[in-house]
C-alpha cells in the first residue's frame, strides 16, 4: 500500500567470523527503519555465511536469516526475516552491495487483516572498522 521507493533504511554492525576455504560465517545486529504510516522499526539479529572466495575477484555472495522484533503505532510483534546480499569490494575496506529481504510483517494482519511476507530492495555500502 505504499508507493514505491519507500524511505527504508537498514543498518548493521556485522561481525564476520575466519575466513574458511570459500568464505566465512558472520552474526549481525539488524536495525531497520521506514517512513510509512505508524513509522515502521525492525530490531533483529541476523546469522549467516558469505561467499568470497568463489569464482569473481572482489565479488561476494552472502545469505543470512534474522529474528527479532516489529513496532509499529507502538505495538511490538516477533518477525523472521531472509536476507540476500551481493558485494563489490572496491577497496579493503569499501564494499558496494545490493540486499534482497523478505520480511515477515504481522502488523499488516493487525493493521489490514492481511499476513504477508514482503520483499525489500536495497542498495548500499559497507565500510569495515
Amino acid at each position: 500500500g505504499n508507493e514505491p521507493y519507500t524511505m527504508d533504511v537498514v543498518i548493521k554492525f556485522r561481525m564476520n567470523g575466519h575466513q574458511q576455504e570459500y568464505g566465512y560465517m558472520y552474526v549481525a545486529p539488524v536495525f531497520e527503519y521506514a517512513e510509512i504510516a505508524g513509522l515502521y522499526k525492525r530490531y533483529a539479529v541476523e546469522v549467516g555465511y558469505t561467499f568470497n572466495e568463489l569464482i569473481l575477484k572482489d565479488f561476494e555472495a552472502s545469505a543470512g536469516i534474522n529474528y527479532g522484533i516489529q513496532e509499529r503505532y507502538g505495538l511490538n510483534w516477533l518477525v523472521f526475516g531472509l536476507d540476500g546480499e551481493i558485494g563489490y569490494r572496491l577497496t579493503p575496506n569499501l564494499k558496494v552491495k545490493a540486499l534482497a529481504q523478505l520480511v515477515e510483517r504481522k502488523d499488516l494482519k493487525e493493521f489490514y487483516g492481511t499476513y504477508k511476507i514482503r520483499f525489500s530492495g536495497f542498495v548500499g555500502v559497507t565500510l569495515s572498522l
